[in-house]
């Protein structure tokens, strides 16, 4: 009887370093990070920044600029509340004619190269 209340009281007292039950169940905790833009190489193909990022958030869209094809992809960084979390930042990452020209936060400096033939 004297362990299993000293089992309670521990189990009890724990609870107050961290509470269960407002656990983050619902995103995933490498979306609570920014991106790994360090494993980035400008130049790098889709694949190569699918591999080092994993799969896009959105796809946002192409276009052809000066004959050259742009097509950008967004990742998101989620902020953990208590309820549904909360979009923090937008991160974007741009290929010209499938190759890794741009990349950064939303209204950041981004990095970028000039891709010739």
């Amino acid at each position: 009887m004297k362990y299993l209340t000293l089992s309670l009281m521990l189990l009890i007292f724990s609870g107050c370093t961290y509470d269960f039950w407002y656990r983050d169940f619902a995103t995933p905790k490498e979306k609570l990070q920014p991106p790994k833009f360090h494993l980035l190489n400008l130049g790098m193909s889709k694949t190569e920044v699918n591999n080092a990022l994993g799969k896009p958030d959105q796809i946002i869209g192409g276009k052809k600029v000066e004959g050259k094809f742009i097509e950008t992809w967004e990742y998101h960084r989620f902020k953990a509340i208590e309820g549904p979390d909360k979009l923090a930042e937008r991160y974007y990452v741009e290929f010209t004619e499938g190759k890794l020209s741009a990349y950064g936060a939303s209204g950041d400096f981004k990095q970028e190269i000039n891709i010739k033939k």
